[in-house]
């Protein structure tokens, strides 16, 4: 009997084993907080109150089951909706309230915004995802003035931005105008990990706010192509997002062919919503088939889809230096947990794409499945591509299933620059010299955290170095002596911390330089002394001399003759004396 037990408790212990060793693992928990600027400029920048269909897009695709709250800030900070679990009445309660978005404020404390957004919010995040997006189109302006308003600029950028490093939080900036304070939102998003986007006006806030969306919960999609896209049986719900012009309508066209307008949403299990910009459709229980969107064709176009059957993404870092890969890790999802289904995972085709925003640049790589850990992995090399901003697409495939995930990645580049430029003697007694400029990349890298050395050696071996310390700014400039003419090696190491609080170090490759400034001083002595001419170079000073010695003696010849011309005559004054002396 004890025998009997004791085998009954080992296979309990090893049917548990398995269990926890195949159970799905759980997404990360996802927290989002939004700060949208109401202050007065909003009647200039946003006329239209574009914020409103922005804010109901941004709303309408978080994910289920993602936490996010909404605050509208000016003077003040007031809670549009608290932070809660996202579902169909969270929607409804935010859409119920964004007529609340106003451009009445006085002033813009970005500063109290802040910290009333990430009050809750404690260090560290424990396994939650924070992000938090702030909204605005102007400057840190308090009601205290000038002097405390520069005081809470100062504060953010420095011990608050401390706060958000270690409290896990992301932060994410949308600009609206040319009057923001862009070094504020860069050194915010750059250093917490976040992402910066800029709108140029008030009618590409939809679109940014999108993209914004993809950068903190990305939702699931289909891949659309040429404006069709494939549905399958496992959707229960897609939305389709189209941006079009004033003028422009939008039909969809489902796999039986059947045209449907706005018009058609009274009679059918859809609910289209059209904004200024864009159409949401969302169709219920969709025909499974090849759909296509009768509308011009829009990067920007997504269909959202509902199902059970996911793909998530492990987000690579927002920005990523130059020469460093993009590491890739995507996984299929199950009711929002990872699927470890092997023989359903085998028969997926999967692959990431890179595409330029700007530039005509398009990188695919196949995604190979680990088996052990049940991801799709690979990554793309950035050393040949342009510094710019990419989009990065997932896509798995079935045959008779597609998914899709995206979100985009900054490519900047190397995080110091260094140029060298000899300066060489133009006088026999002028030292030469070497000039190292150093280019930091302040998006890449704390520039007061830079240090290190540069070294110099001479063609006798000699060892020269400069110390790297104390660097302000994105430039600073070193100078080593040269002593000697000939080959020089120059090599630098670096070493500094990234925004994120991670040490880098830097080994620059080092250069040959060839320092010939022998020639340079030769040269200078052999230029012609203005003092000692050629004999060809004599004889027009001759010929000056002599038309001036010339022009001399003919001046003086004439003025001696003028001279015996108007002198007084004394010959008639004799004549007239002797003549008195016989009277």
């Amino acid at each position: 009997m004890p025998h009997i037990l004791k085998n009954i408790g080992r296979k309990l212990l090893w049917y548990s084993l398995l269990l926890l060793l195949s159970a799905p693992v759980h997404a990360t928990e996802t927290d989002i907080r939004i700060l949208v600027d109401v202050s007065g400029s909003m009647r200039w920048n946003d006329p239209q109150n574009l914020r409103i269909p922005a804010v109901r897009l941004l709303a309408e695709f978080l994910p289920p089951g993602s936490t996010a709250g909404i605050w509208l800030f000016a003077e003040d900070t007031e809670r549009l909706h608290p932070p809660e679990p996202v579902d169909a009445a969270w929607r409804e309660s935010v859409t119920a309230n964004l007529g609340r978005i106003h451009s009445r404020g006085l002033f813009t404390d970005i500063e109290d915004a802040i910290l009333t957004a990430t009050a809750d919010w404690e260090s560290p995040a424990d396994g939650h995802t924070r992000h938090l997006i702030l909204f605005t189109d102007g400057l840190v302006d308090i009601a205290d003035g000038p002097e405390a308003s520069e005081d809470s600029r100062q504060r953010l950028m420095g011990e608050h931005i401390i706060t958000l490093q270690e409290a896990d939080i992301q932060l994410h900036g949308i600009g609206l105008s040319d009057e923001i304070d862009a070094e504020l939102m860069q050194q915010l998003t750059s250093r917490t990990g976040g992402w910066l986007e800029i709108a140029q006006d008030a009618e590409t806030l939809q679109r940014i706010f999108m993209r914004m969306l993809e950068q903190t919960a990305a939702p699931a999609t289909v891949p659309l192509l040429d404006n069709r896209f494939e549905i399958d049986e496992r959707i229960r719900e897609f939305t389709v997002l189209v941006f079009r012009s004033p003028d422009q309508t939008v039909v969809l066209i489902n796999p039986s062919g059947q045209r449907i307008s706005r018009d058609d949403s009274a009679v059918m299990a859809m609910r289209w919503l059209a904004e200024p910009g864009y159409d949401l459709i969302t169709i219920d229980d969709p025909e499974a088939g090849t759909w296509q969107i009768d509308a011009p064709l829009d990067p920007d176009n997504r269909v959202i889809v509902v199902t059970d059957l996911g793909l998530a993404l492990n987000p690579p870092a927002n920005t990523v230096r130059s020469g460093e890969a993009i590491p890739v890790e995507a996984w299929v999802t199950e009711q929002g947990q990872r699927l470890h289904n092997l023989d359903f995972l085998a028969v997926l085709t999967a692959k990431a794409q890179l595409t330029a925003t700007t530039a005509d640049v398009q990188k695919q790589r196949p995604l190979v499945l680990e088996p052990s850990t049940h991801l799709f992995h690979g990554q793309f090399p950035t050393s040949e591509l342009p510094t710019e901003t990419y989009q990065l697409d997932v896509h798995i495939d079935s045959g008779t299933l597609q998914r899709q995930i995206s979100r985009r990645v900054a490519i900047v580049g190397a995080p110091v620059i260094m140029t060298y430029t000899p300066i060489l003697p133009t006088t026999l007694d002028e030292p030469a010299r070497l000039i190292a400029d150093l280019m930091i990349n302040t998006d890449a890298i704390i520039p007061s955290s830079l240090f290190g050395h540069l070294r110099l050696t001479d063609p006798k071996g000699q060892l020269a170095i400069a110390e790297i310390r104390a660097v302000r700014g994105g430039a600073h400039q070193l100078e080593l002596p040269v002593t000697h003419p000939g080959r020089y090696q120059v090599s630098a190491h670096l070493s500094a911390r990234d925004h994120h609080g991670d040490s880098i170090v830097l080994d620059m490759e080092t250069e040959q330089l060839n320092l010939d400034f022998e020639l340079a001083q030769q040269d200078m002595t052999q230029r012609p002394d203005p003092t000692s001419q050629t004999e060809d170079d004599k004889l027009p000073w001759l010929t000056v001399l002599l038309l001036v010695a010339v022009s001399n003696a003919v001046f003086i010849l004439l003025l001696v003759l003028l001279w015996l011309i108007l002198r007084p005559s004394r010959q008639p004054a004799a004549i007239t004396q002797s003549s008195r002396g016989r009277r």
